[in-house]
């Protein structure tokens, strides 16, 4: 993966992946009875407010069990992954064999540091997936949210 492509597809997903936090944070705010726990609850993590907002989703609107299971694994998998391109040093290098598949390295803060490679194509898909989880969970709402 050339460096300049690297950088825009790093921008892409952090830009996508800020836009479906904010469509989550909106979503709790019109789902929440107490605006004082809405205000606690989006100064949580991602992670945390995603297993809160599938509770706000199975209670609160009219969605089946499994679309709401359904919609709240995608943005875990989508927050796992963008969780891994923003929380680690990364960095885009040609691995073996030559020009079949360009990967992003990154190692975890654990001691002793794990390597671990996200393949261009494993990301690439991601800013996608993150709009249109965020399109689902707008129409979701009660009161229809756009933007």
């Amino acid at each position: 993966m050339k460096a300049g492509r690297f950088q825009e597809l790093v921008g892409q997903i952090i830009h996508a992946c800020g836009l479906l936090e904010w469509a989550t944070d909106l979503s709790i705010k019109q789902l929440g009875k107490d605006p004082l726990l809405v205000r606690e609850i989006v100064q949580l993590t991602f992670t945390r407010r995603i297993k809160i907002l599938r509770e706000l989703l199975h209670e609160r609107t009219e969605l089946s069990d499994e679309d709401v299971n359904s919609l709240c694994a995608e943005l875990e998998e989508i927050d796992n992954l963008r969780n891994k391109v923003a929380h680690n040093p990364i960095a885009s290098v040609n691995r073996p064999p030559k020009d079949v598949e360009s990967f992003i390295l990154a190692r975890r803060k654990f001691d002793p540091p794990e390597e671990y490679t996200i393949s261009e194509a494993e990301l690439e898909p991601l800013p996608k997936r993150a709009f249109v989880a965020m399109g689902k969970l707008l129409r979701s709402m009660p009161n229809r949210i756009s933007f």
